[in-house]
């Protein structure tokens, strides 16, 4: 159990309750402790402390310091080792990426493809779905000659 002081773990909880099974390591003197994600990631307050038994069975995610929080990046677009994902409470989350991380040219471009692609569907759906309203429109009329619209569909 080698962690540096500010390593982030993923490791497997004794128990679910207001644990998400993802803590931040710190080293004080001649002990390890580490602190679950799910009430923050500072060292502060007495609750989220996890047991060193639980430390002992962990993976190593990444350094805290040498990552920053950003929400607004896309996170599809960076490699998987340059990002990880930070749940914190019972619903808020951050996403971090290492500092100095690019976005890969590969997964921009195919991100971008993807929004083409559901834009495309949207737009046929959409073309559908205005043909099938003109030929409802052009039935009622039909039977109802009395109607006269400003437009002509």
């Amino acid at each position: 159990m080698n962690y540096k002081n500010g390593d982030v773990i993923r490791y497997k909880p004794d128990n679910n309750w207001c644990k998400h099974g993802i803590a931040v390591v710190y080293r004080t003197c001649n002990s390890v402790l580490a602190k679950d994600t799910y009430w923050g990631i500072g060292a502060h307050g007495d609750s989220g402390w996890i047991h060193e038994s639980d430390i002992e069975g962990s993976t190593l995610i990444g350094n805290i310091y040498e990552f920053r929080a950003d929400n607004y990046r896309n996170e599809k677009h960076y490699a998987d080792t340059d990002k990880f994902y930070i749940p914190m409470g019972g619903g808020s989350a951050q996403m971090w990426y290492r500092v100095g991380a690019q976005p890969i040219p590969s997964l921009v471009a195919a991100h971008f493809q993807c929004l083409v692609e559901k834009a495309e569907t949207g737009v046929r759906a959409a073309e559908g779905t205005l043909l099938r309203r003109k030929q409802e429109l052009e039935e009622y009329l039909k039977q109802h000659p009395e109607i006269s619209l400003k437009k002509e569909i």
